[in-house]
């Protein structure tokens, strides 16, 4: 029913993208769908946290809608959001919780410092609405990731592999959509969804989007679900975890977008060498390295023609616009607000925005903002990396590593959702105990209770009695 569910509601948004939908009939079918969604996920894993970032999984890939069926450039309020306001009203409410803990009252006024210095580029910013609408997109990404740190390791591993199935599901199902419309433009000459077609160096371009906005940031969502397939993927899921990961990384190619596809095959070239231990493992997952990349360069030409390789790895003016990001910081290490579209006249074209997230973050935040936010993501990655969740920290470190030539990892959203998990979730080591505990035989699991009873003999040690009762003597 959840998979069913997550569907319906990709379905439904697709519906209203082509046929527009009344925005009230809209909200109370989306209010339906998504209220069934939730109560169906949380009788499944009986923890609200994850509940909710399982519900911004299923989400994600309408999150450039509001909650209205309309653009969110009109209103910035998508059901994502919504879910993500769920999880700071559960940190408002158990906020008790949080000061019984030995480090709650610092982090939290770390935090409220922090925000106090991250409003001051909002107070700068030329344009009020655009400078409240990054100051939105940042603080979202923050104070949701402040909320999962404060009660950091309340997931089990059931909990956690329903995440999964259900992250790895909303990508896929996503993935299909854009295959189906890139076929149905192709073949059937339809336009269906955001499509855009350009002219290519040999060719047209054809930019398959779905229901995505900033592209080159968005469809990285999709090469962070090849991370988490192959964290699932073993001698029983392989039939259908193989295909499902060709799905999303053609989809990843048909959407036409570099940045993503191509920081996806340099990352896995790193994944194989250092995750897999023994030589036999490293080889055959090199070979199959080798055959996904061909496939995403095969795919990716398809949607991107060009004359020569080299035309597919121009930079674009990318390299003089960081030069002279470099000048605009050095002039203004404060930053100038959050105003992209007056900050952009002092870039060498004034018109392009620097695609390098640190370089932009340093431009609208200033030098001491934008070291914070390194820092909070590097913490999570190291946060990630102790507890042994292979798909986050390999999810986040391919973020990173495409953040360089995008102008923002926030602006898709998604990121989020991934590091949060990476603090809610207890260690692999702890839920492979208690999955191992759990699958235990009655007799050979160990009596923890302290009120269990048994007989003691003369030398102090303790025998149970049939059926576990009686009394200390």
């Amino acid at each position: 029913m959840e998979y069913f569910l997550s569907f319906l509601i990709l379905a439904f948004n697709l519906f209203d993208y082509e046929v527009n939908v009344n925005k009230y009939v809209f909200l109370a079918v989306s209010l339906v769908i998504l209220g069934s969604l939730f109560f169906v996920v949380y009788k499944k894993t009986g923890n609200y946290l994850m509940t909710c970032m399982i519900m911004m999984c299923h989400t994600w890939q309408i999150s450039w809608v509001n909650i209205f069926g309309d653009p969110t450039s009109a209103l910035q309020l998508p059901w994502l959001y919504i879910f993500g306001v769920m999880v700071v009203l559960y940190g408002v409410f158990n906020i008790r919780e949080c000061f019984k803990k030995n480090y709650g009252s610092i982090v939290f006024m770390f935090f409220i410092a922090y925000m106090f210095l991250f409003i001051y580029p909002m107070l700068i910013a030329p344009d009020p609405a655009e400078g409240l609408k990054e100051f939105i997109m940042i603080g979202f990404f923050v104070v949701v990731l402040f909320v999962c740190f404060l009660f950091k390791d309340k997931v089990d591993g059931k909990a956690y592999m329903h995440f999964q199935n259900s992250l790895i599901w909303a990508v896929f199902i996503s993935s299909l959509a854009i295959v189906f419309q890139w076929f149905m433009y192709t073949y059937a000459k339809v336009s269906l969804f955001k499509i855009a077609i350009a002219l290519s160096f040999s060719g047209y371009q054809t930019n398959c989007y779905l229901l995505m906005e900033d592209h080159s940031c968005s469809t990285i969502m999709l090469g962070c679900a090849i991370f988490y397939m192959l964290d699932r993927i073993d001698k029983k899921r392989w039939t259908y975890m193989v295909p499902a990961t060709l799905t999303v990384i053609i989809a990843m190619a048909l959407t036409s977008r570099r940045t993503s596809t191509l920081s996806l095959i340099v990352v896995l070239a790193v994944y194989v060498l250092f995750h897999y231990k023994g030589i036999g493992k490293k080889m055959l997952f090199t070979v199959l390295g080798i055959g996904v990349g061909a496939v995403m360069l095969y795919y990716l030409l398809i949607a991107r023609p060009v004359e020569s390789f080299s035309q597919m790895l121009s930079d674009n003016g990318r390299y003089e616009n960081y030069m002279g990001a470099v000048e605009i910081i050095k002039e203004h290490p404060m930053g100038m607000g959050y105003d992209d579209s007056y900050n952009v006249t002092f870039m060498p074209d004034h018109k392009t925005t620097v695609h390098n997230t640190l370089l932009r973050w340093c431009i609208l935040t200033g030098i001491p903002s934008a070291l914070i936010l390194v820092g909070i993501i590097v913490f999570v990655v190291i946060e990630a990396g102790k507890k042994k969740l292979y798909a986050e920290y390999w999810a986040i470190l391919y973020t990173m590593f495409a953040s360089n030539f995008i102008p923002d990892i926030l602006n898709a959203r998604f990121f989020v959702i991934i590091c949060s998990v990476a603090f809610l979730v207890r260690s692999r080591e702890t839920f492979e105990t208690e999955n191992a505990a759990a699958a235990a035989p009655e007799a050979e699991k160990p009596v923890l209770s302290a009120s269990f009873s048994g007989r003691q003999n003369n030398m102090g040690r303790v025998s149970l009695s049939r059926g576990g009762t009686g009394r200390l003597r």
